[in-house]
Formats: structure tokens, sequence, C-alpha cells
């Protein structure tokens, strides 16, 4: 019978057989370690040459990536889980509807192509992967876009999101009071709640502190994704291909769900150097995602509007 996983025995140049679950665990040493294959594979207790190791890696991420990712990496949509989710956000930080709290991350990656390099080249002058992702109160990774270049905006991956064409689409059809919250990278729209750029009013300055308090999942989430998986850490470097490189850390956010649904504890691990790069206020008229952005914006800061006054007042 196939493994659940398909992952199918390797056999190393001394044509032993190697058991899929020591496949799992060389893997695992991988992504924990963020070690170069060699090391990897010259630990004691597993012992397989540099280029056995590298089969593992591609045999066991891409079994993951293609069977495991949508079943642990889910955004909610029914209303039972919704409306336990807004609660849990409400009852620690005063805002309502918020179902999430959204941000990207830079995952080092090794320098590309020539033809494609000004693609991954970021604004702090390395290569990477720009790695969008949202969360709950508990650090549940709820979505993971990978897909995407260094030199790319935030705002420029949410507008391609599929989780934003699901709030939008819910909004549509008369589903409202659901929101993400976004930095000021983000525009303000009506499923997605960011700062006041210049508070004024009492509401407005009180309503940015609750939501700044409230994104600080996301900030703890990416550290803790960083801490967990030093491969993707900032003292690391993905060496691969760039496709490669995106289904690496669509299983490390598999593995991350597995230990947050299981209670492990992440705190133990934080390393608080690693919790995201800052938050940004910017402009949102520079942020024009639709033909309709004029609109949609309007709508979202009558949205914002809304709780300040009612709930910062």
């Amino acid at each position: 019978m196939d493994h659940p996983l398909n992952v199918t025995p390797l056999k190393d140049e001394r044509t032993t057989t190697i058991p899929v679950h020591l496949q799992v665990l060389t893997t695992l040493r991988y992504l924990g370690s963020g070690s170069h294959q060699v090391t990897v594979g010259q630990d004691n207790l597993l012992a397989v040459s540099q280029a056995t190791c590298h089969r593992i890696l591609k045999n066991v991420i891409i079994a993951m990536d293609k069977y495991l990712l949508e079943e642990f990496v889910v955004f909610p949509t029914s209303d039972a889980e919704l409306a336990r989710i807004k609660q849990k956000f409400f009852q620690q930080f005063n805002i309502p509807g918020v179902v999430g709290a959204i941000d990207c991350t830079h995952v080092a990656i090794l320098s590309p192509p020539k033809h494609v390099e000004h693609v991954y080249l970021n604004r702090k002058g390395y290569h990477s992967k720009n790695v969008q992702l949202i969360c709950d109160t508990d650090l549940r990774i709820f979505n993971v876009n990978a897909r995407f270049g260094g030199s790319t905006h935030d705002a420029f991956i949410w507008k391609r999101s599929q989780v934003r064409r699901y709030l939008k689409q819910r909004y549509d059809n008369g589903s409202r009071n659901t929101y993400l919250l976004g930095d000021g990278g983000y525009p303000t729209e009506p499923w997605l709640l960011v700062p006041y750029p210049r508070p004024t009013r009492r509401a407005q300055i009180d309503f940015n502190t609750a939501h700044c308090k409230a994104r600080n999942p996301i900030e703890r989430c990416n550290g803790c994704l960083k801490s967990r998986f030093r491969c993707i850490s900032g003292d690391s470097l993905l060496r691969y291909e760039k496709s490669f490189c995106g289904q690496i850390i669509n299983c490390c956010v598999i593995i991350h769900n597995f230990l947050v649904f299981n209670k492990y504890p992440a705190e133990d691990i934080l390393d608080e150097n690693l919790i995201n790069e800052g938050n940004n206020i910017v402009d949102e008229t520079d942020n024009n995602l639709d033909d309709d952005s004029d609109r949609i914006l309007d709508v979202g800061r009558r949205e914002r509007d809304n709780i300040a006054n009612n709930y910062f007042l």
C-alpha cells in the first residue's frame, strides 16, 4: 500500500533502503537547523550522503506540499468558526469582527538567474521571497502565499490573494463585519482594516493603539516560524530553485500549524530578533487595487470610522 504522503523508500549508494520515518526525520533536521545537506546527512543518527539527503528533501517536501497543505492551512469559512475567532479577538483587543492579522515577511534565497534577479531583490538589498501570512490569536496560520519575489509590494500580493477574493465575495453577498488587520502598507478596505495614517481625534488614536496590539499575533507568528525553522530565518539562505523554496516555506507552515494544533508552546522558542521587520504607515491612496478602488477605499474608511466612533470614544 502506498504511504499516505506518497513518500517512496529511497536507496542510498550502498543499496540500503531508507525507511520513510528516517526520510521525514532527515527533512525535519534540515528545516529546523538550516544546515547544509552535507551537515544534515553526516548526523550520526542519519548517516546518508549529500546526494541522498538532497533526494530525501525533494521527496518529502514535495509530498508534504502536495498532500498536506490544503489540510493543515485552511482559511475558516464556517459561520461558527468565524464567530469563535471574532470573539477571541474582541475579548483581547476590543475590535469587533476581526478574523485574522495579515503581514508579509522576507525569506532569503540564493541569487536567481540574471534575467529575473530584479524580481527577487528586496528593498534591503538581498534576494528573497516575500511571503504573505495570515494568522489568528493562537498563531495558527490560515493562509500562506510564497509565490512572489522580494521586490513585490505587500499590497500587490494581497490584491492577488484568494483570501481577498473570498472576503470581497462575502461582503458583496451581504455578509459584513468580517475583517483582517494589516499595517499601513495595505489599503483600507471594507474587509481589511489598517491604522489611521494621521490620527487627530482621540477615537482615532485609541483605535490605532488597539489595532497595533491586535496585530501583535502576526508579528509573533513570523518570529515563531523563523525561530522554529532556522532554514528560513535571517541567519540562513535557501539554496534551491525558486519554486522549491516556496514549497519549503509551505512545509514549515504545515508543521507549525501541526504544533499549534497540538499545543506545543511557542514562547519557549521565540526569538525576539526575528519578530517582523516593523510597521509601515503610508498614504492609503498609494495602494490602488481595483478599477473601483476609490469607492472601496471610501467604504473601508467608513467601516473604520464606525468602529472607532462606536468602540473607542
